[in-house]
């Protein structure tokens, strides 16, 4: 399961307002506007891997094959150093594709909203129970700004 509870999770993201990472109480230096961009990206579309060339070029942009490679080989290494999940669990790389491993222990706020949206899709408010009334009010609380604040792709 991807969704691990806040305290028992080992990798914290947070992608709504300022981008923030934490390894246990730890925020890991993941500096970079290309690495966060990776990051950011993975984890919103965390449910399927993605073709290394094809984050090489949108992240890299054009340039010469080889030092796009590079930079994503680089970064991909960066981001599972900067997750020190011990077991390189955080992410699953392969020659062709990069994904978010589903198993690794992360929480995400995206992922609390899109648990909260789900649960009350389609019910109106005077048909929540209780738990998912809880719930929505949770994801609310994670809300701190636009997702990804300050960035403009």
């Amino acid at each position: 399961m991807l969704l691990r509870n806040m305290r028992m999770s080992a990798l914290r993201v947070h992608l709504f307002g300022r981008i923030e990472v934490y390894v246990g109480p730890e925020r890991p230096a993941l500096e970079g506007r290309r690495l966060q961009e990776l990051l950011a990206f993975l984890l919103i579309h965390r449910g399927h891997p993605w073709p290394r060339e094809m984050l090489a070029d949108s992240i890299w942009g054009e340039g010469d094959p080889e030092q796009l490679r590079k930079g994503l080989r680089q970064s991909l290494w960066k981001l599972q150093s900067g997750a020190d999940l011990r077991d390189g669990a955080f992410l699953v790389v392969d020659a062709e594709f990069v994904g978010v491993n589903p198993d690794s222990p992360l929480w995400l706020d995206v992922a609390e909203f899109e648990a909260a949206h789900d649960a009350a899709r389609g019910r109106r408010g005077v048909d929540l129970d209780d738990a998912t009334a809880a719930q929505l009010r949770a994801a609310t609380d994670l809300y701190r700004g636009d997702l990804l604040e300050g960035w403009y792709v």
